[in-house]
């Protein structure tokens, strides 16, 4: 099973993907998904399909259904704003 980190960087108002070698540990670039609002927090859920991101200028919480694969991000939904 592929494993995939995600970072906020909320200075660049974006998400970076990164696939995580099972072997050595070492990352790989993956892609990048612009996010507004600075992102924040991160979170999935339990089923690992959906990542929650947090947002610092808005209060909102944004889902994204997410591909273990390819590590895709495609929006779902904001959260009460």
């Amino acid at each position: 099973m592929r494993q995939i980190l995600y970072v906020s960087l909320a200075g660049e108002n974006k998400i970076s993907c990164w696939s995580i070698d099972n072997t050595s540990g070492r990352l790989k670039h993956l892609k990048d998904t612009e996010v507004n609002d600075r992102p924040a927090p991160l979170a999935a859920d339990l089923d690992n399909s959906l990542l929650f991101v947090g947002r610092r200028d808005l209060p909102c919480v944004t889902s994204y259904r997410f591909n273990s694969l390819t590590g895709d991000l495609i929006h779902v939904d904001d959260g009460p704003k």
